[in-house]
């Protein structure tokens, strides 16, 4: 959900179920290695790249 939406972090937690937020974060830090926004902004950041890269072999002008 982090990477498919454009909710707070907050709001997935309790739609996934969790009831407090520091445990949430705990437990993603926990499983993720890192804080779920510091996750979130990292993934976004390198399918950014990845679609930018892939757009650029695809669309290479011709000399």
């Amino acid at each position: 959900m982090l990477l498919d939406t454009h909710d707070s972090v907050s709001h997935i937690a309790f739609a996934c179920g969790y009831e407090s937020l520091p445990f949430f974060h705990r437990q993603f830090k926990k499983f993720m290695g890192s804080s779920p926004l510091t996750y979130q902004k990292k993934i976004r950041k390198s399918l950014k790249n990845c679609t930018l890269q892939t757009h650029q072999k695809l669309y290479k002008p011709n000399k």
